[in-house]
């Protein structure tokens, strides 16, 4: 990270270690444990093995869904009531919450992703580790 890039990380709603005061109680424990400065480059990690073989396997990334219930990470929408519009705010909850922790993942470099559907892909930092890794193996 450059200089100058702290102070941009500083300055987006994303980049706070608290979790987003729109997400139900009962999360918090997850988003912190997901997002935590012990955990959360185990969970990256993690997060980074599961999109490439998904993608050897598939020709294409995985879906941000497919991606938390591989890493066995399961939300249960709260709606509340059962009407249709208290299940898609329950459900947008759910997206924007995956959305938060997969955030903090790519700033890590961990994962990357585009605009387009399907675009999860591994991020610079399990790229460079896996080739030093691979390195490391062929050199003995």
């Amino acid at each position: 990270m450059q200089s100058g890039d702290s102070k941009l990380l500083g300055a987006s709603p994303l980049a706070r270690s608290n979790p987003p005061s729109e997400f139900s109680t009962a999360w918090v424990p997850l988003f912190e444990n997901l997002t935590g400065a012990d955990s959360s480059n185990d969970w990256g990690l993690r997060a980074a093995i599961m999109i490439a073989r998904y993608r050897r396997a598939h020709h294409q990334g995985p879906t941000f869904a497919e991606l938390f219930e591989a890493l066995q990470i399961s939300l249960t929408p709260d709606a509340g009531s059962d009407g249709a519009s208290a299940k898609k705010t329950a459900w947008r909850e759910v997206y924007q919450f995956r959305r938060h922790v997969a955030v903090h993942w790519r700033r890590l470099g961990w994962i990357q992703w585009d605009h387009r559907a399907r675009s999860l892909r591994v991020g610079r930092t399990f790229s460079d580790a896996s080739h030093a890794w691979v390195s490391a193996k062929t050199d003995k």
